[in-house]
């Protein structure tokens, strides 16, 4: 059972040990394909619809620290 990022542990690892595993139950799967990564990161995002005033408080802290907003785009493959 995982969810989030314990889902891609629990692919990896039946990947790895196809053997080993007999089934799994995953939800809240994020794969952190592009698609996935500009849902919570982008503007454009679900997460900056879903909560306004929190996405506003991200967009501050990237704002105020370059190094991090750096990391995120690097991260997320953005420019």
């Amino acid at each position: 059972l995982g969810g989030s990022w314990g889902v891609a542990l629990a692919l990896a690892y039946a990947q790895e040990h196809p053997s080993s595993v007999g089934a799994m139950v995953l939800r809240g799967v994020c794969a952190m394909r592009p698609q996935e990564i500009d849902w919570l990161f982008s503007s454009r995002g679900g997460a900056a619809a879903l909560n306004p005033n929190g996405w506003k408080t991200y967009e501050s802290v990237l704002a105020a620290t370059p190094a991090v907003q750096e990391q995120v785009n690097s991260a997320a493959g953005w420019p």
